[in-house]
């Protein structure tokens, strides 16, 4: 009997780990993307259903370039991808739910989705977002 104890601790143990909240710098991409998407579509000012949401994300996804696109890639927005987790953003941002949230839950779905980081070297001065609006990133402190 004694031996069975050790295995539902490791599996609640196992769990726990899953559901942590995600550490500062983490998701950097899958965050800053997402809220961009999301405030995009809040000046939409239309109501967010389920199919809009998968539709506008694959026309964004269009235009990323670097790690967006390849956040795009691994949530299944671009043409090319082998897996499609679109609604695992689509479905909660219908229901306003936080992107920190949402790429939480995604992390769990696939780790490299949380992996990936913007570069920010001399060579991506702007990073275009969408077409209403550019970033300029903060050029590293030498």
């Amino acid at each position: 009997m004694k031996r069975l104890l050790p295995v539902p601790l490791l599996l609640l143990l196992s769990l726990a780990q899953g559901n942590q909240p995600l550490q500062p710098g983490e998701c950097e991409v899958c965050i800053g993307f997402l809220e961009r998407f999301y405030k995009y579509l809040k000046a939409q000012d239309v109501d967010l259903t389920l199919g809009m949401v998968v539709n506008e994300l694959m026309l964004m996804c269009e235009h990323t370039k670097g790690k967006e696109h390849r956040l795009c890639y691994y949530v299944g927005a671009t043409s090319d991808a082998a897996t499609k987790i679109v609604n695992e953003i689509a479905r909660p941002m219908s229901a306003h739910v936080p992107v920190l949230k949402i790429c939480e839950k995604l992390k769990r779905k696939d780790m490299q989705i949380c992996e990936l980081k913007y570069d920010l070297g001399l060579h991506s001065p702007i990073l275009k977002l969408c077409p209403e609006e550019v970033i300029f990133p903060a050029r590293p402190q030498h």
